[in-house]
């Protein structure tokens, strides 16, 4: 790595982690102060634009080249049983409210979720085959490498779908930008597979960029929990293991990019 991306790392390191984290804390236990919020949105934005500047100026090798490393299967493994944990969330969510309320949008909603959260649980377990090294190849799996895309759609439809029962405050508008962030690479992750030049930059940038926002969101949900203002098992926390299990998956899998360009 040369010299000027070390300086640019150890500025992002600090500058947009770090501090945001620290303000956060501080808002949260001591001094709920509006304008720490809109410092803590302009650190997050420094740093997307930091690693915007890094990742577009580089090319990068064939995504699914391999050699992977072991820890790209362990994060697949971990996320499928994520996925199901969704999976189970929404099932019985459509349960409770099919047998209070009937079946209405939300309902309907909820049902796909199910539905592509279980699609996308047998896919990551495909894909966590492959890394680990196994004699099989999730790349011809054709439809089924949408199967995350639309369960991040219908996630963030669902959650959109709910927005008024929602504050605006930064750990649900943190829980948003991750979803975003999860749309946009699972669609880029699955434009890979039929790729056969260079990785895309944007891939590496949305792999980093999701790294980056999910762990914000699981240490912002973690500083709630100490704080007592969330409680286990929400569906917020749900997310946030959901967000933890991706942000490793994607630093791995942005690190194999770039390890295999140097």
């Amino acid at each position: 790595m040369s010299r000027y991306s070390a300086t640019l790392y150890s500025l992002f390191s600090v500058f947009s982690i770090l501090v945001p984290l620290l303000l956060r804390a501080v808002s949260v236990f001591r001094y709920p102060v509006g304008a720490l919020s809109y410092i803590f949105y302009a650190l997050v934005v420094l740093g997307l634009v930091l690693l915007a500047v890094d990742t577009f100026r580089k090319k990068y090798t064939p995504a699914f080249q391999g050699p992977y490393g072991k820890g790209l299967g362990v994060f697949s493994a971990l996320m499928s049983v994520a996925l199901l944990a969704e999976f189970v969330t929404a099932v019985v969510r459509v349960y409770e409210a099919a047998s209070e309320s009937g079946w209405r949008l939300y309902t309907v909603l909820d049902t796909l979720e199910a539905l592509a959260a279980f699609f996308a649980m047998l896919y990551f377990a495909f894909v966590s085959l492959t890394f680990r090294g196994r004699r099989y190849d999730f790349q011809s799996l054709f439809l089924l490498h949408l199967s995350p895309v639309l369960w991040a759609v219908l996630k963030t439809l669902g959650i959109m779908e709910q927005s008024s029962d929602v504050k605006g405050d930064v750990n649900s508008i943190l829980g948003q930008l991750v979803l975003v962030m999860m749309l946009c690479f699972f669609y880029c992750f699955a434009q890979e597979v039929y790729r056969k030049k260079g990785a895309m930059a944007g891939t590496v940038f949305f792999a980093r960029a999701l790294a980056y926002c999910a762990m914000l969101f699981v240490f912002d949900e973690l500083i709630l929990l100490l704080a007592r203002e969330d409680k286990p098992l929400s569906e917020g926390f749900l997310l946030a293991v959901t967000a933890a299990v991706l942000c490793g998956f994607s630093y791995l899998f942005e690190k194999n990019i770039y390890l295999e360009s140097e």
